[in-house]
């Protein structure tokens, strides 16, 4: 199975534009045992967050 920021990037922005979810911001959780693939799992998050373009900048402050 493919994972990875870019896998992650396009739910994360739609979840962010959606006028439906009014949505300011995100809480994440990751249900993963092993602290180290916990640790990359939310990595891989913020890696899509920061490759996000800055017109979304103000629905992440």
């Amino acid at each position: 199975m493919k994972s990875g920021a870019p896998m992650v990037r396009r739910p994360m922005r739609a979840l962010l534009l959606a006028d439906s979810t009014q949505a300011d911001e995100l809480m994440l959780v990751c249900d993963v045992y092993d602290p180290a693939l916990r640790l990359r799992a939310l990595d891989i998050a913020a890696q899509a967050l920061q490759a996000m373009p800055e017109s979304l900048e103000p629905a992440l402050a």
